[in-house]
C-alpha cells in the first residue's frame, strides 16, 4: 500500500505546492496571509504516519516574550532587550561541566520561549590533552578536564591548525584539532609561459 498524505489545512494560508495527495517524502510549505503570523514551522514532510512537524497555524494577533528564559545552570546570549518579538532567537550555553540536551538555538513563539534545552551534569571527565603530529598544547597545567573546558593548541613552522581549536572536553572525549602541511608556493610565472605562448600563437 502505497504511503499518502491528505492535504493540511491551514486556515487563513496557503500551502507550496497545492495537492490532492501527497507521496512519502513530499515536502509542503507553508505561508500566512498578509496581517496573520505563522505559529509553528514553515514546512512539514509526509511520512507513514502523518505529517511532521505538525501544520502552524496563521494568528492575526501573536505575544511578545517578555523576559529571558531561566535555565539552570545555563546562561542565554543575544541581543539584551526588554520585550523580545515573536521569532527573535537566542542561544543558550551550559555552565562547564555541564551537558546542554536538546537545541541550544531557542525562539520566541507567540509569547513562550521553545525549545527550551536543560543543563545536566556531565560526570566524565578527560585526561591531559593528547599530543598530536607537528603540533602541541599550551597551558594545560592539570591531569584532570571537565565537560567543557578548552585547551589551546599550535602548530610548529610550516604547519597550519585546521580544526576544533581550543580543543575542548566533551562527554569525557577531547575533540582536538590537527597540524598539517602548509600548501606549497604558488607556482611561478615559468609555469604558466608554455601556456601563454600557446594562447597567442592560437589568437
Amino acid at each position: 500500500i502505497a504511503i499518502v498524505c491528505k492535504t493540511p489545512f491551514l486556515e487563513n494560508g496557503t500551502i507550496n505546492p497545492r495537492e490532492d495527495i501527497f507521496q512519502h517524502n513530499m515536502v509542503v510549505r507553508f505561508n500566512c496571509n498578509e496581517g496573520f503570523t505563522r505559529v509553528g514551522s514553515e514546512s512539514a514532510q509526509c511520512y507513514h504516519f502523518g505529517w511532521s512537524p505538525q501544520p502552524p497555524i496563521c494568528k492575526e494577533n501573536v505575544k511578545p516574550c517578555p523576559a529571558l528564559p531561566i535555565i539552570s545552570h545555563g546562561r542565554v546570549t543575544g541581543e539584551s532587550k526588554a520585550v523580545f518579538q515573536h521569532g527573535d532567537i537566542l542561544e543558550v550555553h551550559c555552565e562547564i561541566s555541564f551537558a546542554l540536551y536538546g537545541s541550544k538555538i531557542i525562539q520566541c513563539v507567540d509569547g513562550e520561549w521553545a525549545p527550551l534545552p536543560s543543563c545536566v551534569e556531565e560526570v566524565r571527565t578527560c585526561g591531559s590533552p593528547p599530543t598530536i603530529k607537528n603540533g602541541f598544547f599550551v597551558n594545560a597545567e592539570s591531569s584532570i578536564y571537565r565537560h567543557g573546558d578548552t585547551v589551546e593548541y599550535r602548530c610548529q613552522q610550516r604547519s597550519i591548525i585546521i580544526g576544533t581549536n581550543p580543543a575542548k572536553c566533551l562527554h569525557g572525549q577531547w575533540e582536538i584539532p590537527s597540524c598539517v602541511g602548509k600548501l606549497e608556493a604558488e607556482p611561478s610565472e615559468m609555469n604558466f609561459r608554455p601556456v601563454l605562448e600557446y594562447i597567442s600563437i592560437y589568437y
